[in-house]
Formats: structure tokens, sequence, C-alpha cells
């Protein structure tokens, strides 16, 4: 240990070691030169110093004269040397401490100003390091801020925005020009209009505040409804306090500022409704023929079946007609339930298409006779002789489709079924020039038990089940679904379904047209 210190003392006094040895060489080349000249003089004058001191007092001062001259040069020069090192440290010292970390000191030789700059740059290089850890974690948390889906805001004590990401500022539909970094500094109260999220947002008042205020400020959660151009968006609001640091990065002041989160759960609140609007239109679907059939059962009762008999008939095809409705109701139901409980568990199987649409044709060959429509079949765009799909889902889709557009096609009216093959695809396209859909209706036909108010008021009303069936249906095989109509025109109903493995070719198409 006294080794390591004397060395480091050793090391620290080289630059002062060299100063006196300069100074000291200076010196003693001043004196070997006036003892030289003088040396000289008094030769020449014989050995005598009194023939001529004037001169040899003038040769002393020249000396003199000289030898400070040269050493003030050499000193200088010497000093010039050995402060270049310290200046170029000096200005490295000055880049660092603008911010400027890409300055290095020169690390040459042994002296005390070399460990200096080493040491001086490795501070350079611990800050680095330092700086672009602080810079990776920043940058980190702010990708994880952009990605996330959840609205994140936080504000300050005095209730000013300290940051919003821009999931908030889309699920609040902020006016912003820098994605929310233009609110940072600003109030709550100027930036979001919401009552109820000001009120998460700012922190518990002061004691002084009227109590209901104070109450409402620890609200932790709450509801909110926000109107924009995709219509109404239901937002979960979860706010909690957070501990924020001072200027000086201290967390210990209770500085105190309040953490919310937004969730989007607009897809939630519609399932709800939608599961809401279920029961209550099953309910009222299952009741409706119930209630048909016990006032006709209860008719009956009343009847005397040997005079009433054609009153009798009558109210018996009442229970027949509203007992078969119900039998459909279940059926439907049971399919949807089945459909959205396991849309994976339909394997896919070789079928013929021919085979499909003759018995589709058979299906609803007395319907369409008796309502004299004219049906068509066109399939020379699909060379395919057999698909690989699931039968039953098929048929599920194809009855319904056609089904409907036989019951909402006047007489004398068209049902067209066309397939068109494309590349690892077939589309099935219903068409009918019946009644069509308004525009308003597109887009909730496929929802379960809606029904467009012509469905509701005619003759062949059904169970508002259908289309939704068929929308999870197509799902359920991996394909898409599309629908055009126009009120008085007729509808168009396309379905593309992936046909698995490649199917047999067929050679020729095949078109059929009976009325």
């Amino acid at each position: 240990m006294a080794r390591r210190r004397s060395r480091r003392l050793f090391a620290l006094g080289r630059l002062t070691w060299k100063v006196l040895i300069g100074n000291a060489l200076l010196v003693a080349l001043t004196l070997v030169a006036a003892s030289v000249l003088i040396t000289r003089e008094v030769a020449s004058a014989g050995g005598s110093l009194s023939a001529d001191w004037p001169a040899l007092v003038r040769l002393l001062l020249e000396v003199a004269g000289i030898a400070v001259v040269t050493t003030v040069l050499l000193a200088l020069g010497l000093v010039r040397l050995w402060t270049r090192p310290l200046r170029q440290i000096i200005r490295t010292a000055r880049s660092l401490s603008r911010g400027d970390l890409s300055a290095r000191a020169d690390t040459s030789g042994n002296d005390e100003l070399a460990v200096l700059a080493r040491a001086l740059n490795r501070m350079r290089d611990r800050l680095v390091r330092n700086y672009k850890t602080i810079d990776r974690q920043r940058r980190t948390l702010e990708l994880l801020l952009q990605q996330l889906r959840e609205g994140v805001v936080v504000s300050d004590a005095d209730g000013r925005l300290l940051l919003v990401n821009p999931a908030a500022v889309r699920l609040l539909n902020l006016q912003t020009a820098d994605n929310g970094q233009d609110l940072v500094g600003r109030a709550v109260e100027r930036c979001i209009v919401q009552h109820d999220l000001q009120v998460l947002l700012i922190p518990s008042p002061p004691a002084g505040r009227p109590a209901a205020a104070q109450a409402d400020s620890h609200l932790a959660e709450a509801r909110v409804q926000i109107d924009g151009d995709e219509g109404v968006r239901h937002l979960l609001a979860h706010a909690s306090d957070l501990v924020l640091l001072d200027t000086e990065g201290d967390s210990s002041t209770g500085n105190v500022g309040r953490l919310l989160v937004l969730t989007d759960v607009t897809a939630l609140a519609r399932a709800i409704e939608i599961k809401t609007d279920f029961v209550a239109n099953a309910s009222h679907e299952l009741r409706t023929p119930l209630s048909t059939i016990r006032a006709a059962v209860e008719t009956l009762q009343r009847m005397t079946l040997a005079t009433d008999a054609e009153s009798a008939e009558r109210f018996i095809g009442v229970i027949e007609r509203q007992s078969a409705r119900l039998e459909a109701l279940a059926s439907d139901l049971l399919e949807l339930a089945r459909l959205e409980s396991s849309p994976h568990r339909f394997p896919p199987r070789r079928i013929s298409v021919n085979e499909v649409l003759e018995d589709l044709r058979q299906s609803f060959a007395e319907r369409i006779a008796a309502k004299g429509l004219r049906w068509q079949v066109d399939r020379a765009a699909c060379p395919h002789e057999a698909l690989y799909v699931n039968p039953h889902l098929l048929r599920l889709i194809l009855d319904n489709l056609v089904d409907n557009a036989v019951k909402f096609t006047e007489p004398d009216g068209q049902v067209r079924i066309a397939l068109t093959a494309r590349p690892g695809s077939v589309d099935f396209v219903v068409e009918d020039t019946g009644c069509g859909i308004a525009e308003e209706d597109r887009q909730r036909v496929f929802e379960r038990f809606y029904q467009v108010e012509r469905a509701r008021s005619g003759h062949e009303r059904g169970t508002g089940l259908g289309l939704a069936i068929v929308r999870h249906a197509v799902a359920a095989l991996g394909g898409e679904l599309e629908l055009d109509s126009e009120p008085g025109r007729g509808t168009r109903v396309s379905v593309s379904l992936p046909i698995g493995r490649a199917p047999s070719p067929l050679v020729g198409g095949a078109s059929g047209n009976t009325g």
C-alpha cells in the first residue's frame, strides 16, 4: 500500500520535476556561458581584470540579458509544450459539459495529465452508457405507450396533463396537432370535456372544498360514451393515484398525480346488448306461437265438435302451423347455438355439386311451383364436379338463402343460383327479384331475430334466425359473405367458400332453367 502511494505521488509530481529540471538546466547553461565569456575576456586582457573593467561589466550585462531572454523564451516554449495536453483536457471537459459525448481526451504519456485524461475519458464512457440506457428506456416506454390499445392519461397535482398516449387521443377524440404532445402542460378541463373523466383526473381536493366534491374526486371507475365518426364508443375508465417525482428526482415530497386508463368496451357493450335483445326476442318469439296455440286449444275445448266441425278444423290448422313454427324456431336456435359453441367441429368432406343442387331444387319445388316462380341454376363458370366442404354447413347456407329468396319474391318472379370457380374457392350466388332490403336494414339483417318490417307483417313470417345462421356457418367454413340489395329490384347474396382440396375437374359445365 505504501509503495502504491509513493508511486502515485511520484507520478503526480512528474510535471513539477520537469519544470524544476528545466529551470535548473537554463540557469546552468547561463552560468556556463558567462564563465566561458569571462575566461576569454580575462585571457585576452593578459590575466588582469582591472585593465578593462567597464568592458567586463558590459559583457556580463549582455550575457545576463541574453540569458534572461533565452530563459524566458525557453520557459514559454516549455509552458506551451507542457500545457497543450491540459488545454486539450479543458476543451474536452467543456464539450462534455455542453452534452457533446463524442469528445475524448488524449491519454498519451504517463504523467499526471495523462492520468487526468484517462479519468475524464472513463467518466465520459460512463455517461455514454448511462445516457444510452436512459434513452433506451425512454424509447421503450414511448413505443409501449404508442402501441397500447388502452388509452393512458397522467395528470399532476395541479390538474395539468403530463402524458397522453395516441390511444387516448383516438378514444376521446381529442383535438391535437402533435398526437397529444401539444396537450402536455394544459389543464385537464381545457382538453377533456367529459365531466366524469375530469373528476377522475383531478387529485383529491383540499379539506376546505365541499364534501360532495371530495366524494366525487374519489371515484376510481366510470363508464363514459363518446360520440365519434364510427358511432357511439363505450369506454371503461379506471383511475388511481400516482406518486410523481419532483424537479430533483425525489419521490418522497408527496407530489401525487392521477393515472387514468381507458379501455374500449364497445364490442363488449354491443355483445351484452345483443344478448339482452336475444333473450327478449327469443322469449317473444316463443311466447307468440304458444299463446296462439293456447287460445286455439281453449276455443276447441269450448266448442261442440259435432256441430262446429269446420271451425274446429280451422283451429286445428292454426295449432299445426304454430307448432311447425315452434319446431322451426327450436331447430334454428339449436343450430345457432351449435355454430357459436363449436365453429371448428365441422370437418370437410367430398360432396357432389350436382347432388347438392338437385336436393336443393327438390326441397323447394313445391313452394316454387305454388308461387309460380322461375328457378334457374347456372354453373357454367364452375367446372368442379365435387367440392371439399362440410355438407351440413353448406346446406344450412343454401337452404336459408333460398328460403328467403322464395319467401320474399312475388309470383312470376325468379330465383337464381350461380356458381363461379376461383383459385382456391367457389362463389355461391343466390339472386331473386323480390322486394329487396332497404339500406338502413342491410347492416342488421344478419343479427339474430332482426326482421325488416315486411318480413314481420308478411304472410310467410320466418324465425328471424336464418341469416344469422348463414353468417355463422360461412364463418365456420372460413368463407366470406356479401349482400347487395335494392328495394323493389331484388336481393343478391354472394358466399365465397374455400374448396379445401383440389376437386376433380369436370369436362363440361351445366346450366339449367326451370320455371
